[in-house]
């Protein structure tokens, strides 16, 4: 999942800013959860897509650059 479109999510989500922030802070957490329990994972094609998505928890979405 690229930057981008996590904030092209949150900006559907809502045209607040403050909400745009606080959407992408809990995709973040969520994400940061599944990079933890992917360990735990015995489905090799699921865990390499939750592997991709758990990156996400490490991405500065503080700009759109």
């Amino acid at each position: 999942m690229k930057k981008k479109e996590v904030i092209e999510m949150a900006q559907k989500y809502s045209g607040r800013t403050i909400s745009q922030v606080d959407y992408m802070a809990g995709f973040q957490a969520a994400c940061n959860i599944v990079r933890q329990k992917i360990q735990t994972c015995c489905n090799e094609d699921f865990c390499d897509e939750m592997e991709e998505l758990s990156q996400v928890a490490y991405m500065d979405l503080s700009s759109d650059d």
